[in-house]
């Protein structure tokens, strides 16, 4: 009923006191399903009756992953003003950020920002959202992460990678070009404060 928006069965089996974080074979809950699906109402509904906003599936992805990664804004407001774990990390080792930033959803990537989410968080390869938002060319995503989110533009993934090496690989040379002036001006700041010592 959650992943159609059926808001009528939903009420009434709430009403009849059934297991609102019931898991299916997959781990999946209503609440993961109606964040998927967008049904923000039915999201409020469950989690007015105490649903565990940061409940995981078989793959450990939450419901904020999710709307996080389907761009529904008003859910993801929802779960965080319901105290969703930014934070939390799937069997990838992705966050909720790294979702939002890989599709562009430059507004959620803000609301999670302003929350206090760990930028430079790596998933098992380890990518951090801004080597993603370099990856797929998401150049306001990435110019928010390093303005208002401070994502170190020095880190490295597994392969000895970094973000601007990403952007020159994949053809975005804005990003790349912004990348490398963080970095120049990254390095020059240290380089400075060495000379203060």
């Amino acid at each position: 009923a959650a992943w159609k928006g059926n808001k009528d069965i939903v009420r009434m089996l709430l009403d009849k006191d059934a297991n609102v974080d019931h898991q299916d074979k997959y781990g999946v809950t209503a609440l993961m399903s109606a964040c998927y699906f967008g049904h923000a109402e039915i999201v409020r509904m469950l989690l007015d009756k105490d649903a565990n906003v940061d409940l995981q599936d078989s793959n450990r992805s939450t419901a904020l992953m999710i709307a996080g990664w389907k761009g529904h804004r008003d859910i993801v407001r929802i779960l965080l003003a319901n105290d969703a774990n930014v934070d939390l990390k799937n069997k990838a080792g992705s966050t909720a950020l790294i979702y939002a930033t890989t599709a562009g959803h430059i507004d959620i990537v803000k609301l999670m920002i302003s929350r206090g989410v760990y930028v430079n968080a790596r998933n098992n390869v380890g990518l951090t959202a801004l080597m993603r938002g370099a990856i797929y060319g998401k150049k306001v995503v990435v110019e928010l992460l390093i303005n208002k989110g401070g994502a170190d533009t020095n880190l490295k993934d597994n392969t000895g990678t970094i973000a601007h090496m990403y952007a020159l690989g994949n053809g975005y040379d804005e990003i790349a070009h912004m990348l490398e002036k963080e970095k120049s001006s990254n390095n020059n700041d240290e380089s400075s404060d060495s000379n203060k010592d």
